[in-house]
Parts: C-alpha cells; structure tokens; sequence
C-alpha cells in the first residue's frame, strides 16, 4: 500500500474508535473506507478494531448503566445473527449495503412516529424489542449494528450515558461471539489481525478523542447527531 492508502487506514481506525462512543453512524463511514479496499472481508478487518475499541473502553464506562438491558436483548439478538450470517454467506456484495440501509431507515421511521404520534408509538412494547433485536442481530454480522441499537435506546428515552456503556457491554459481548463464527467463514484472518495489529493505536487515539467529545455534547444534541449520522450512514449505504 501507499502512504496514503496507510492515512486513511488510519483516519477509518480513528473514526471506530469515536464511533463507539455513541456517534455510530461514524463506524458507518469507516464500514464504507474499508469496503473501498477490501470489498467483503473488509468485516473480518473491521471486526477486531471494534473489540480493541470496546476493551478500551469498558472499564471507563461500567459506573452507568447495567448489563439487565443486554441480557434481554442477546437471546433474540443471536437469532438475528445466525440469520445474518446466513445471508452474509450467500448475499450478493452489491445487495449487503443497501440492505443494512433499509433495516437503519425502518429504526429511524420508529424516532419520528414516537415524535409526531406519541399516543400511537409501540416503542416501548415487547414486540419493538423483539423487532430490534433481530435487526441488530443481522446488521451486526456486517458490523452495522451501532446505529440500530442506538437508536433503540434513544426511543427508550436512555441518557447519553447510559445509550454509550450499555452499547459498549453489548457490542463487546456480541463482538466477541461473532469472532469464530466469522472465521469460519474465512472472513477473519491472520492476514487480517495483522493489519488490525498495525491500525490498534489509531482506534485507542479515536476512543479518547470521542470520550472527551461525548462530555462536551449536551443530551439533545447528542439524540441529534444520533439520528442524523444514521440517516447520512444509512443513505450512504445506497451509493
């Protein structure tokens, strides 16, 4: 690779690491840098980065929230996953993103009814759980689930807080599980931790940097920016 090939690798790696400190429409971005390069196993690169990201980042944030949202959220979350890997298998490349697209556009379609009919909303029902959960299984086989739990939490009425550190128990946990399963499908290599190996600091350098951002960002405008790096992410999914 070129030095400039090396500096947006960089600039992806930095973009993980602030986005997994609740600005996740970012990891979308970076999701679409290193498609550019890698095609599909760009999610067997990715994959390890967002775990150095949630490693990093988990002990500094165990003091809010709980793992009580998790534990309700993981059984039908690893349907969605087996699903989802079942159709990373067998999904067309160009039929993978705009999927994802559409998923993140039905969770966003859920914020502006719970806004404009609050008396009508079913955001707060079992079923919308359900329903999340199975999306954020099937996203998070292609590494596009931050926006879809986000969002989730933020139709719960979550604070920053609290939508950041139970993200982080999820994803960590959720990370780890997906390890094997990709694998097994040739999508994580030793090829590939090596590069991740190479790229670690610059996640660690976007962990800090969103950190000191996220103490910065008042509650509404953080409810803000979630929803318009989903939608910026979401419609960039279909270019």
């Amino acid at each position: 690779m070129e030095w400039n090939d090396w500096l947006i690798l960089a600039l992806t790696a930095i973009l993980v690491g602030i986005g997994k400190v609740g600005f996740s429409g970012l990891s979308l971005l970076a999701i679409s840098l290193l498609a550019s390069y890698f095609g599909k196993a760009s999610i067997g690169v990715l994959l390890p980065l967002l775990i150095i990201a949630d490693t990093a980042l988990y002990p500094t944030m165990r003091k809010h929230g709980s793992w009580k949202e998790v534990w309700i959220l993981l059984p039908t979350t690893l349907i969605g996953m087996f699903a989802g890997l079942f159709f990373l298998k067998r999904l067309p490349e160009e039929w993978a993103q705009p999927a994802i697209g559409i998923m993140i556009l039905m969770m966003l379609a859920v914020i502006l009814w719970k806004k404009y009919f609050p008396a009508l909303s079913m955001y707060t029902s079992r079923g919308f759980g359900v329903f999340s959960a199975i999306i954020a299984g099937i996203t998070a086989m292609a590494n596009a689930a931050g926006p879809v739990i986000n969002i989730y939490f933020l139709a719960k009425n979550f604070k920053k807080m609290d939508i950041v550190s139970i993200g982080v128990r999820f994803f960590l946990l959720t990370n780890l599980i997906k390890l094997p399963m990709l694998a097994s499908a040739s999508l994580v290599t030793k090829e590939s931790l090596l590069l991740d190996l190479k790229l670690a600091p610059f996640v660690l350098i976007g962990v800090f940097f969103g950190k000191w951002l996220l103490t910065k960002v008042p509650q509404k405008l953080f409810e803000q920016l979630i929803i318009i790096f989903a939608l910026i992410a979401a419609v960039r999914l279909f270019i």
